[in-house]
C-alpha cells in the first residue's frame, strides 16, 4: 500500500505566507456567508431572498473571473487579489452604514460580493499552482481546512456575542465593521507574497478549445460543475433551514461552531491519510455516508438532526471537495498548454461551477417549498457527487490533451 509520507514535502514559505492571507480572507467570508443570510432571514422574514442572493452569487462570479483574469495577466494575481478584498471591504462597509435599509439593494450588494469572491479566487488558484505540487497539495489543502476549521469554530459565537451585545440591526452594524477591518487587515498582507508570474496575452479561446479537446480536461470542467452544485447550495443552506426551524443567531453559530471541530478533525485526518491515490476511495465512502445520513431526515427534522447531520458533512467534506480541486490542479500542471495560461482556466472552471451553484439554489425553488423538498434537495445534490467521484478517476488515469 502506497503511504502518503513518501511523496510528502516541506510545505514552501511562499505558501505558508498565502495562508495568512487567506486566513483573513475566510474569517471575512464566514462572516458574509453565515450572518449576510442570517441578516436577510430576519430582516424579510422569507428564505426566498436568501435564494436569489445566492443566486446571484454563483451566477456573477464567474464572469468577474473574466475581467479578473485580464488584471492578472497585465498586472499580477496579487492585484487581482487586493481589488476583491477591497470589494468586500466595500461590501461590508455599505452594509454597516445601510443596515436594515440594504435590503432593497441586497442583490446589487450580492453582485459586488460575487465579483470580489470572482477577483479574489482568480488569484487564489494561480497561487496555488505556483506555490504547490501535485505531492504537496493534498497536505496543503489539509493545512487550509485545519485553518477554516479554527475560525469556523470561535468566529461565528463572537459575530454572535457582537450582535447581542449591541442588540438588533445595530449589532449586524457592528458585525459588518468588523468584516471591513478584517477585510482591509488581508489586503496589507497581500503586499509580503511573492508577485505571481505571468503573460499579457489572454487565451481564452485556445483554453475553452483544449478543456473540450481531452478527456482529462472534460472530467475536470464536468466535476467542477457537479461540486458547485452541492457546495453552492450547502454552503448556506443547512444553517438557512436550521435558522428556519428556530430563530436563533446563537444556535446558528453553535452549529457552525461544532462543524468547524469536525472540520478540523477531517481536515487533519484527511491531510495525514490522503495521497493521490486514495482520491476516488475517500469520495465514494464519504458520499454514501452523506447520501445515507441526508435520508434520515426525511423521518425527522428538527434543530437536533440538522445539526447532527451538518457535524458529519463538516467531517466529511474535505474527502469530497478536495480530490476534485486537487485532481483538477494536476491535470493542469501535466498540461503545458494550460499551464501557462491557469488564469484563464481557472475563469473557465469558474464558470462551469458557477453554473453549478446555480443550479443547485434553483433547485430547492423548483422542489416543493416544504421540509420533506428542503430534504430532497440535499439528497439529490449528494447523490450528483457519485458522477463527480468517477470524474475524478477519469482525471487520473487519462491522458491530458
Amino acid at each position: 500500500m502506497e503511504k502518503p509520507t513518501q511523496i510528502r514535502s516541506r510545505l514552501p514559505n511562499a505558501f505558508i505566507r498565502f495562508l495568512i492571507v487567506q486566513a483573513l480572507f475566510t474569517a471575512a467570508i464566514t462572516i458574509c456567508n453565515i450572518f449576510t443570510n442570517t441578516f436577510i432571514l430576519r430582516v424579510t422574514g422569507d428564505s426566498t431572498g436568501v435564494k436569489y442572493y445566492n443566486m446571484v452569487l454563483g451566477g456573477v462570479q464567474p464572469f468577474a473571473m473574466v475581467v479578473a483574469c485580464y488584471v492578472a495577466k497585465r498586472f499580477s494575481a496579487e492585484c487581482s487579489q487586493r481589488i476583491g478584498l477591497g470589494c468586500y471591504a466595500g461590501m461590508y462597509l455599505i452594509m454597516a452604514v445601510l443596515a436594515e435599509d440594504s435590503i432593497p439593494y441586497i442583490l446589487y450588494i450580492g453582485a459586488m460580493g460575487a465579483v470580489a469572491a470572482g477577483f479574489y479566487y482568480t488569484a487564489y488558484a494561480v497561487q496555488l499552482v505556483e506555490y504547490l505540487t501535485d505531492g504537496t497539495r493534498d497536505q496543503a489543502h489539509g493545512a487550509m481546512g485545519i485553518v477554516t476549521g479554527i475560525i469556523s469554530l470561535g468566529l461565528p459565537f463572537l459575530s454572535a456575542a457582537i450582535i447581542s451585545a449591541f442588540g438588533g440591526f445595530n449589532g449586524y452594524r457592528a458585525l459588518f465593521v468588523l468584516g471591513f477591518v478584517i477585510s482591509a487587515a488581508a489586503i496589507g498582507f497581500t503586499f509580503r507574497l511573492p508577485t505571481s508570474s505571468n503573460n499579457h496575452k489572454d487565451e481564452y479561446l485556445r483554453v475553452f478549445r483544449a478543456v473540450l479537446a481531452g478527456r482529462a480536461e472534460r472530467a475536470a470542467m464536468l466535476s467542477s460543475l457537479l461540486s458547485g452544485v452541492y457546495g453552492g447550495l450547502l454552503s448556506f443552506f443547512l444553517n438557512v433551514l436550521l435558522f428556519s426551524l428556530i430563530s436563533s443567531e446563537y444556535l446558528v453559530s453553535l452549529n457552525t461552531s461544532l462543524g468547524g471541530i469536525c472540520s478540523i478533525l477531517g481536515s487533519f485526518i484527511y491531510m495525514r491519510t490522503i495521497c493521490p491515490s486514495r482520491r476516488v476511495k475517500c469520495m465514494y465512502i464519504s458520499v454514501s455516508a452523506l447520501v445515507l445520513a441526508a435520508s434520515v431526515l426525511f423521518f425527522r427534522l428538527s434543530a437536533v438532526t440538522v445539526i447532527a447531520f451538518n457535524l458529519l458533512y463538516c467531517l466529511l467534506n474535505v474527502f469530497m471537495s478536495n480530490p476534485c480541486v486537487t485532481a483538477y490542479l494536476h491535470v493542469i500542471e501535466r498540461n503545458p498548454q494550460l499551464r501557462n495560461c491557469s488564469s484563464e482556466v481557472h475563469a473557465v472552471r469558474e464558470i462551469y461551477y458557477g453554473i453549478g451553484r446555480v443550479a443547485g439554489v434553483a433547485l430547492t425553488l423548483i422542489l416543493p417549498q416544504t421540509n420533506s423538498g428542503s430534504v430532497l434537495s440535499i439528497v439529490v445534490v449528494l447523490a450528483f457527487q457519485f458522477v463527480a467521484a468517477h470524474l475524478v478517476s477519469v482525471m487520473g488515469t487519462a491522458d491530458p490533451s
